[in-house]
C-alpha cells in the first residue's frame, strides 16, 4: 500500500497541514525543551528507585533501562500494567527490561508531573513487592482471559512469540 495514496491530493493537503502545524507551534524545539524535562524526572526517580538503571533519551523520545536482578523476566511488563491501572499506558521492550516513552509532541510538563508520579508509585510497588505479576494481569473479559492465558508463567518475549504464532480466536476458545 505503499504508492496507492501518492499521487492523492488530499493526502498531500494533509501532509503539508501537518507539516505546516509542527512549523507553526514549533513542535521540534517544545519536544527538546519538554523531553529534557521529562529526562530530569526520570533521572531523579532513578536517584530514588534501585529497580531504574539507566535513563536515556533524545528530545521526547526516552527509555528507562530498569535493572535486571535475574529475579522476574517480568519486570517491564509488571511495572507497565502497574501503571495502566492508575491510567498510563506505558510500552516496552520484549528482549531486555526497558521502558519506552514516546508521548505526543504537544505533552505538558503537568502531564509529564502526572506520568512520573504514577511511576514513582509504581516502582515503589515493585521494589517492596507488593504486587505479584498474576495479580496485576487484566480482568477485563475481553483481554483479560487472553493474557492469563498466554502469560501462564512465560516472559514478555515467549508471550510475543505465541501471539506471533496463534490468533485471538484459537485462544478465545480455549479460555471458554
Amino acid at each position: 500500500h505503499l504508492s496507492s495514496h501518492q499521487n492523492d491530493p488530499l493526502a498531500a493537503a494533509i501532509v503539508h497541514a501537518v507539516i505546516d502545524i509542527v512549523e507553526e507551534e514549533d513542535l521540534i524545539q517544545r519536544s527538546r525543551k519538554v523531553g529534557q524535562y521529562f529526562i530530569n524526572a526520570l533521572q531523579q526517580l532513578q536517584s530514588r528507585h534501585p529497580l531504574v538503571a539507566q535513563v536515556r533519551g533524545r528530545g521526547l523520545m526516552i527509555g528507562m533501562e530498569l535493572s535486571d536482578s535475574g529475579e522476574s523476566d517480568n519486570l517491564a511488563f509488571h511495572l507497565a500494567l502497574l501503571c495502566e491501572r492508575q491510567g498510563l499506558h506505558i510500552t516496552f521492550t520484549y528482549y531486555e527490561p526497558v521502558i519506552r516513552f514516546i508521548p505526543p509532541l504537544i505533552i505538558t510538563e503537568s502531564e509529564v508531573d502526572q506520568a512520573i508520579t504514577i511511576l514513582d508509585d509504581a516502582l515503589t510497588t515493585l521494589e517492596k513487592q507488593s504486587s505479584r505479576f498474576a495479580d496485576a494481569l487484566p480482568e477485563n473479559c475481553r483481554s483479560g482471559p487472553f493474557i492469563k492465558t498466554m502469560v501462564n508463567g512465560a516472559s514478555p518475549a515467549a508471550l510475543l512469540r505465541k501471539v506471533w504464532r496463534t490468533s485471538p480466536q484459537q485462544w478465545a476458545r480455549k479460555v471458554q
